[in-house]
């Protein structure tokens, strides 16, 4: 997988390959090569290099790794059950019964844990917000060494990565301070350490799903980032 350059490409082949064949019966989307359904029983397989996500049946799950056992050798795999959480691209995958209906959620605790202990920042003094206001950014616009400016753009690299992922509630802020990744300013050093700092105090939060027949949801979102003073958005 990893010994040469062309390996993910001969990897990716080989498993498409196999999931076309007559055995298995799956068709590869055309807008997206990683995804595989099967035609006969709609079984979904996601594949992102050698990590894999199925969608469908307990039956029909059983029956997809079972034939993936036979024909390439597994580290594990499992379904997501109350109880039974799956990491899956560093993302935890949980599910809780609330009432009648199945609730799932995912979330990057773990991997947000470990930046801040890196950063130094896990346990800090709580926040309510990833940003107050913007005046904390733009109060002080000296440029920081080169040193510290080349951690701030990694620690905005890795908040970039989980506001995309699981934390959409510091997209803005982080967005904000992404702005200022060419020159880094003491400003933009204060508003990144303020964003970690709400990390620490919502460490693990979570997005949460209802449970629902078919492949769609309908979603409607309200937010406001007013004391930023940007518009306030609403979306369906």
């Amino acid at each position: 997988m990893y010994g040469s350059t062309d390996a993910p490409l001969r990897w990716h082949n080989t498993f498409s390959e196999w999931m076309t064949s007559d055995e298995m019966g799956y068709k590869q989307a055309k807008n997206d090569k990683c995804l595989y359904v099967h035609e006969r029983t709609k079984h979904k397989v996601g594949a992102h290099v050698d990590d894999c996500i199925t969608r469908g049946s307990k039956a029909q799950t059983k029956v997809y790794w079972a034939a993936a056992a036979r024909r390439f050798e597994l580290k594990g795999w499992g379904i997501v059950e109350p109880g039974q959480s799956r990491i899956y691209l560093s993302r935890k995958i949980s599910c809780e019964m609330r009432g009648s209906m199945m609730w799932y959620s995912m979330d990057q605790e773990r991997d947000i844990a470990d930046f801040l202990e890196a950063e130094g920042m896990l346990g800090v003094r709580p926040v309510g917000a990833p940003m107050a206001s913007r005046t904390e950014l733009m109060e002080n616009r000296v440029e920081l060494d080169k040193e510290t400016a080349a951690k701030v753009r990694s620690q905005i690299g890795s908040m970039s990565y989980f506001a995309t992922k699981t934390r959409p509630d510091i997209a803005c802020e982080v967005n904000l301070v992404a702005q200022d990744m060419k020159v880094p300013r003491t400003g933009t050093a204060k508003a990144v350490k303020r964003i970690m700092a709400y990390l620490s105090s919502t460490v693990g939060k979570r997005l949460w799903v209802p449970r629902v027949p078919g492949n769609e949801w309908e979603c409607f979102s309200a937010v406001s980032y007013t004391h930023l003073t940007l518009p306030t958005i609403y979306s369906v």
